[in-house]
């Protein structure tokens, strides 16, 4: 009952926001879960609060997150310093690095920063890999 009322409680969070920014490693956790369970396509945004390359990333990644106005797309934003389970499961081995799964499936694709990233190219990385 408990993991229903979880999940319950994280699909409402989904369906009125698309972007989760958790520092909290159970809560990212269990947002990763409800969307898995939702079906969602995720993108995974691994950044770190001191790093100013993540910083800089932030407005694009929303911005284009916005733009392509797909219900069926969430963002999770997951702490590299703090959340080492999520950096485990998807061997991240850098800060500014992004996943896409699609319809909670398994991961797609994946984009590693070498640097700051425009909206444009958000909006294609999200767009060439949107689930069909």
């Amino acid at each position: 009952m408990k993991k229903i009322l979880l999940t319950l409680t994280a699909l409402l969070l989904f369906s009125a926001c698309n972007t989760t920014t958790v520092q909290d490693p159970a809560e990212t956790a269990n947002n990763y879960q409800a969307a898995i369970a939702a079906e969602k396509d995720i993108f995974l945004d691994f950044y770190a609060p001191w790093c100013t390359i993540c910083r800089a990333n932030q407005p694009h990644i929303e911005d284009a997150i916005t733009e392509e106005q797909n219900s069926n797309l969430v963002l999770i934003q997951i702490d590299y310093d703090s959340d080492t389970e999520m950096r485990a499961r998807f061997d991240i081995f850098q800060q500014s690095m992004y996943v896409y799964i699609p319809n909670g499936n398994e991961e797609e694709a994946r984009v590693i920063g070498p640097g700051i990233f425009k909206k444009d190219t958000f909006l294609e990385f999200i767009q060439g890999n949107l689930a069909d």
